[in-house]
């Protein structure tokens, strides 16, 4: 004798306890997803704030340039360098600190006289130097930037500029334009000869 078909169980909604269960809990899925939602944000938000000094190698240096704010002002001129992308200058010191300037006449003339302009501060306490480069607007370290002196361009405050560049291919296109002369920032911060051709009449 052939058995009776047996007819499954409605799904659990169907049910009248399923359909309250079922209504219970399905505000549970939007919640887990925006609790994920946010916690992939927060650690989104976070490493893109971080990769900048990750993928920065200045930022990997001992003491690493500052991001010159709108309110910076030059101790020597009291002018903002923040207003000046092509020329601004900077002097990180040992504990971090930082001092900005408008241009490299102005760094030079600081660092002749710091304890003037800050007299809570010595030569000494100047752990690094940056100058901008004059292409990319990028902080260039004091050790490896090349300088074109001489040159027909006036810098700030109308003193003789000294453009900063990354690359030796760069600054000799710049001075085959301007004019000038093309030597390692080292070399003029070691001469004060040369740095009285930048300061001189201020």
């Amino acid at each position: 004798m052939a058995s009776a078909p047996v007819t499954p169980p409605p799904p659990l909604e169907t049910t009248p306890a399923g359909a309250r269960a079922a209504r219970r809990g399905w505000w549970l899925i939007p919640l887990r997803t925006l609790g994920l939602a946010l916690v992939v944000g927060f650690l989104a938000g976070g490493l893109a704030k971080m990769a900048p000094h990750w993928l920065d190698p200045l930022q990997q240096r001992p003491f690493p340039p500052h991001v010159v704010t709108a309110d910076d002002r030059c101790p020597v001129c009291g002018m903002y360098p923040a207003r000046f992308a092509k020329w601004r200058a900077q002097a990180v010191f040992h504990d971090q600190g930082y001092a900005a300037f408008d241009s490299a006449a102005s760094l030079f003339r600081y660092l002749g006289r710091i304890e003037r302009y800050t007299p809570a501060r010595r030569r000494e306490d100047v752990a690094d130097l940056y100058l901008t480069d004059y292409d990319s607007g990028a902080w260039l370290p004091g050790e490896t930037a090349l300088v074109v002196l001489g040159s027909s361009l006036a810098g700030p405050m109308g003193d003789p500029g000294l453009p900063a560049f990354a690359s030796q291919e760069a600054a000799e296109r710049f001075a085959a334009a301007r004019g000038g002369q093309v030597l390692p920032f080292s070399q003029v911060l070691a001469a004060p000869e040369l740095q009285g051709r930048i300061t001189a009449g201020r």
